[in-house]
């Protein structure tokens, strides 16, 4: 829709230097209200121009913030499916495993002391 806008005052911004275009090539004299008055309308189009070429832009800007979000939080899935499914160690030994290398027995031979 702001794109239908913005060509139909680039449109009417056009016309308006063709016609004044048009009167100066055919020596046709312009009084000065006439050429303040086009002057006034081309400014005018292209302000709304701009105003439409901002919308656009705002536009686009949100919904690519709105799928960011989307893929954030897919992403955000998936890292938390690997961490819930990464196999966890055990920090005590099972019952008859072997010591790990480079720990000593406790002191009083209890091996569930201090549990």
């Amino acid at each position: 829709d702001a794109e239908a806008h913005a060509a139909r005052y680039r449109e009417e911004a056009e016309k308006l230097r063709a016609m004044e275009s048009g009167r100066r090539w055919q020596g046709e004299a312009l009084d000065e209200v006439e050429v303040r008055r086009i002057a006034s309308f081309q400014k005018s189009y292209n302000e709304m121009i701009k105003g439409e070429e901002f919308v656009m832009a705002e536009v686009r800007k949100r919904a690519r913030e709105a799928r960011r979000w989307w893929i954030a939080a897919a992403f955000l899935a998936l890292a938390f499916s690997v961490v819930v499914s990464l196999p966890t160690r055990s920090r005590t030994p099972q019952a008859g495993s072997p010591r790990p290398a480079g720990t000593a027995p406790p002191a009083d031979g209890d091996s569930r002391a201090g549990r």
